[in-house]
C-alpha cells in the first residue's frame, strides 16, 4: 500500500526517470515480502487452535516467529547492501544504478514488517479488525503528509525514508496507543534482538553433535 502511495506521491513531484528508479526498486523490494505472505498462510491455522488453547503457548510462538521473521530481514538486507547495486543493473540495466541506494533503504521497511509479520494475524484472531483499518489509515494519510515534505527537500531518497517512518508508525509504534496489542509491541520489540532463535538454534545444534 505505502509503495504505491509512493509511487503517486512521486509521479507528482518526480521526473519521470526518478519514478521509474522508485518503480525498479519497489518491484525488488516486494519480492521480500512473498515468503513471509506464504508462511503467514501455512501458519494461520496453527496460530488459531495455539490461540484457543493457550495464550501463553500462542505469545511464546508468536515471539519465536517474529525472531525468525526479523532473521530473515537482516540476512535480505545483508544480501542487498552486497549486491543490490549489481542485480539492479543486471535485472533492469545499468541506467537504473541509483535505484540500489533506494532500494537499501526499502529493506530496512522489510525488516520491520518482516518483525510484524503476524500482527495482522492477532488482530483477525482477537476480531479486532478495526484497530487494523484505523492504523492502515492513519499511517497513509501520514504517508502523503511526509512524503510531500520529504520528496520537496531532498528529493527522490524522500520516498522510501517517508514509507520507512510510516511502516515504523503503524506496526510497532502503533500497538502502543492500543491496549489489546501492547503484549505484541513487547513481543516485537524483543525479537529485534533474536537471542531465543539463536539460543534455541545453538541448542539444537549441540543436541545434533552429541547424538553424533
Amino acid at each position: 500500500l505505502y509503495g504505491r502511495v509512493d509511487q503517486i506521491m512521486g509521479g507528482n513531484y518526480l521526473k519521470d526517470s526518478e519514478v521509474g528508479l522508485l518503480s525498479a526498486s519497489t518491484k525488488i523490494f516486494e519480492l521480500g515480502l512473498v515468503p513471509i505472505v506464504i508462511i503467514n498462510t501455512s501458519l494461520l491455522a496453527v496460530m488459531t487452535q495455539l490461540y484457543k488453547h493457550s495464550k501463553n503457548a500462542f505469545f511464546e510462538r508468536y515471539r519465536l516467529f517474529s525472531e525468525v521473521y526479523t532473521l530473515f530481514g537482516y540476512m535480505v538486507l545483508i544480501g542487498v547492501l552486497a549486491f543490490s547495486d549489481y542485480a539492479i543493473k543486471f535485472v533492469f540495466g545499468g541506467e537504473y544504478g541509483q535505484a540500489g541506494t533506494l532500494l537499501k533503504v526499502q529493506i530496512i521497511g522489510l525488516i520491520i514488517q518482516c518483525n510484524a509479520g503476524l500482527r495482522s494475524t492477532y488482530i483477525a484472531l482477537i476480531n479486532k479488525q478495526k484497530i487494523l483499518l484505523q492504523t492502515t489509515l492513519m499511517a497513509a494519510i501520514f504517508n502523503i503528509i511526509l512524503n510531500y515534505i520529504l520528496i520537496r527537500n531532498i528529493g527522490l531518497i524522500g520516498s522510501p525514508i517517508a514509507t520507512l517512518f510510516t511502516v515504523l508508525i503503524a506496526l510497532e509504534i502503533s500497538n502502543v496507543f492500543y491496549a489489546p496489542l501492547r503484549k505484541l509491541f513487547i513481543l516485537q520489540i524483543q525479537a529485534f534482538i533474536p537471542i531465543l532463535t539463536v539460543r534455541k538454534g545453538y541448542y539444537i545444534a549441540r543436541s545434533y553433535l552429541n547424538r553424533s
